[in-house]
């Protein structure tokens, strides 16, 4: 099956169906070969997937990846390393960045990691420990609500610490206590 014809398939009714379809689908995906952008899993239909399923990707992906328009909720089973590409995780479920450097340590792409369009409330600091990390998006342009406003102060203070070394997270920290953002202030 083509990935163009598995996103026109029906709903599905069993959660481990589900997981193991998207398991195939991504895997076929992945065995297609990449364009040289990167590779795109944006908006699977009607998605159910909080998590990408396990044994997907390699440790290290060596291109962009855009998965926004999901419903993903955790960064599990996300390559550790993505090299030459940013990753696009805007517009899905994170309401918490709690441990993310532990599960993505390095991202070299200028794109950075986009997290628009995400009901983010918590843990924004360990952003600050992905290595090589170049820019962070936390809010898109076309956004304006008072989250968004807020989530524009939590990225301008993040993006002013990228690559300060160690200190970063604990100056970035004190910075957003003082802010009046203590729940982000954490890793």
């Amino acid at each position: 099956m083509r990935f163009k014809e598995y996103l026109q398939e029906g709903p599905y009714s069993h959660t481990s169906d589900l997981r193991n379809d998207y398991a195939e689908m991504i895997k076929e995906k992945l065995a297609e070969p990449i364009p040289a952008f990167g590779l795109i899993l944006s908006s699977l239909g009607d998605s159910k997937m909080k998590e990408l399923p396990p044994n997907i990707f390699p440790e290290t992906f060596n291109k962009s990846i855009w998965l926004n328009g999901n419903k993903l909720s955790s960064f599990n089973n996300f390559p550790k390393i993505i090299t030459n590409g940013g990753l696009d995780v805007s517009d899905n479920n994170f309401t918490s960045l709690k441990d993310i450097h532990k599960h993505i340590t390095e991202i070299t792409g200028k794109d950075g990691i986009l997290l628009g369009y995400n009901p983010i409330k918590s843990n924004v600091l360990g952003l600050l420990l992905i290595k090589n990390l170049k820019k962070i998006v936390l809010v898109s342009s076309t956004a304006k609500g008072k989250d968004d406003k807020i989530l524009a102060q939590i990225e301008k203070i993040l993006n002013r610490h990228l690559g300060n070394g160690n200190n970063a997270v604990m100056e970035a920290q004190e910075e957003l206590i003082n802010a009046g953002y203590p729940e982000f202030a954490k890793l």
